[in-house]
């Protein structure tokens, strides 16, 4: 073999080891983002859950521990609807029970990869606490 052709074959090699590093790296960063993901995704019925009981007790925003994660949330009242109990039978018009219906949207952050998600709860409050 000659030279040019030891150095051609060396050009190739490292080429394919270039190559192969590259594809490797991509599978592992995928990999890991695909993890850390799922370790999200076992934490959302618990959190959702926890904002619900947090905002029947009138909390509009908070810090939740989930999974060994850190997480942060706010809710915005995005509408409110008075109980109906009965129609008045003189009036025909609806009669006001004494609670209200409040549709909050609730945005959590994760505060270690800054994911956020958002989704919208409807709570029963009650008008005589």
């Amino acid at each position: 073999m000659t030279l040019i052709e030891v150095l051609i074959a060396s050009i190739i090699l490292f080429m394919v080891l270039g190559l192969v590093g590259v594809v490797y790296q991509q599978n592992y960063d995928t990999q890991r983002r695909t993890q850390q993901y799922l370790k999200e995704a076992r934490a959302v019925q618990s959190l959702m859950a926890a904002i619900r009981f947090a905002l029947q007790q009138g909390e509009v925003e908070g810090k939740l521990k989930m999974i060994g994660m850190s997480y942060q949330w706010k809710a915005s009242l995005i509408e409110a609807k008075p109980e109906i109990n009965s129609i008045s039978p003189e009036t025909g018009l609806p009669e006001n029970g004494i609670g209200k219906l409040n549709l909050f949207n609730i945005v959590v952050t994760n505060d270690e990869t800054k994911h956020d998600f958002e989704f919208k709860q409807a709570i029963w409050l009650s008008n005589t606490e």
